[in-house]
């Protein structure tokens, strides 16, 4: 199947075996890999495709045998659409979640927590368009990131402290010697 390069990079990163191949396997992607193949391969006209698809890439993915039984192994084009759609769409509310984090927690500059997460996870500026993110930001994140404060908010009065002193953080925790005598079994 041929994906948008910002998925193949992002399956590159949890995905990809020795072999070339991507391999969902017991993770929970597999049920949109599964969700894909069952969708119906018919989506508006047919013969109208976006541009953008020329820029897709191909990639070899391992499925289960029920599904090739039950679906076969060729996938459409307004699968493969949908599939890319969707990750893109989780890239894109990961990288908002994770800067609004940022933004609540340590009051940074927004480009710069949105280039943490693009740097983190490798993309590019061609996968992932800063100024869209930002954009997307403004009008659906800040609420997030007003959630995000008040939830630090809600965890420190919870236990009625203010502020942590530099003696509570120099304090370690005894870590717990095992008896021999007593045998524990792995679970």
């Amino acid at each position: 199947m041929k994906v948008d390069p910002l998925v193949k990079r992002w399956m590159d990163i949890r995905f990809k075996t020795d072999h070339g191949r991507y391999r969902f396997g017991d993770s929970c992607w597999y049920g949109l890999v599964s969700a894909m193949l069952c969708q119906s391969a018919k989506m508006g006209n047919p013969t109208v495709v976006p541009a953008k698809y020329e820029g897709f890439v191909p990639v070899s993915i391992c499925i289960t045998e029920f599904d090739f039984y039950h679906y076969g192994w060729e996938v459409s084009i307004s699968q493969e659409l949908r599939f890319s759609r969707l990750v893109r769409n989780f890239v894109t509310d990961e990288c908002l979640r994770s800067a609004a984090m940022l933004r609540a927690r340590y009051n940074i500059p927004l480009s710069q927590a949105i280039n943490t997460y693009i740097v983190k996870n490798g993309f590019t500026d061609d996968e992932l368009n800063t100024e869209t993110l930002r954009k997307t930001y403004q009008r659906r994140y800040r609420v997030v990131e007003d959630e995000y404060r008040n939830m630090d908010r809600m965890a420190v009065t919870d236990f009625g402290v203010t502020d942590i002193t530099p003696a509570a953080r120099s304090l370690r925790l005894h870590q717990r010697v095992p008896d021999p005598d007593q045998l524990e079994l792995p679970l």
